[in-house]
């Protein structure tokens, strides 16, 4: 696994300059490295992880999480009682829109156990319909399984949190950088930028294909099945 320190001595290798007397210091390099993770992350939908909020009678919106980049997933219900946490619909605002126009009705009338979720802004998750009194019960739980935005690293000794076999892609997307700044190659830095996105997609569904079986056992719901950001939604900061 190689760390800040070798994935940077790669990345100045690449433009065939040296740290230290380089037109790129070693500050920049860092952030063109922690950027190329960013990049990366939605792309291969890595890393991951999933959490639970707890619904509140009459609130259909909730915070989406701090570092929060990509949807995979979303489910509701008690996971402690047998067959009741079940996956939501994940769909866009004018599906939802199309499907139920009186969408944002939150009428007491209007209420009951939540079927689908919406990505409303970059900030907020919006349940449909909105929970009701039952659907708020003691145990009950919303939880999504989201790609997160991978920390910063910081110290020559860190390493990305990504899979070993994007790393040369990490440093590959530095010398993109690079060669589209301050080295004026912006022909040869988009060939590469293209390079890096051909070979992230040909390695997920290997490096990932634990992850896509079992989203895909879960129940993984989209507005369309052609496209690649099936089963999620996608939202730049």
């Amino acid at each position: 696994m190689a760390t800040l320190q070798q994935m940077r001595s790669r990345a100045y290798a690449q433009i065939s300059q040296e740290e230290g007397s380089s037109d790129i210091t070693a500050s920049e390099m860092n952030g063109y490295l922690n950027e190329g993770q960013r990049f990366l992350a939605p792309i291969i939908k890595y890393p991951r992880v999933s959490t639970n909020y707890v619904p509140v009678a009459g609130t259909p919106a909730y915070t989406v999480p701090s570092d929060f980049i990509l949807l995979l997933n979303a489910y509701y219900g008690n996971p402690a009682i047998g067959g009741d946490l079940v996956p939501l619909d994940i769909m866009t605002e004018e599906t939802l829109k199309a499907l139920f126009p009186s969408w944002q009705d939150e009428s007491v009338t209007a209420r009951g156990a939540p079927q689908r979720v919406i990505l409303l802004d970059r900030l907020t998750f919006y349940l449909h319909p909105t929970p009701d009194a039952d659907a708020s019960v003691s145990g009950k739980k919303f939880r999504i399984g989201y790609v997160y935005q991978p920390a910063d690293l910081t110290s020559d000794g860190s390493s990305s949190i990504l899979p070993i076999t994007y790393h040369d892609l990490i440093v590959d997307y530095a010398k993109y950088r690079c060669l589209t700044g301050k080295l004026n190659k912006q022909e040869e830095g988009d060939r590469i930028l293209q390079s890096i996105v051909t070979r992230s997609k040909m390695l997920e569904p290997v490096v990932t294909k634990e992850f896509d079986i079992q989203a895909l056992a879960w129940g993984d719901h989209a507005d369309n099945p052609n496209t690649d950001d099936y089963g999620g939604i996608v939202f730049t900061r």
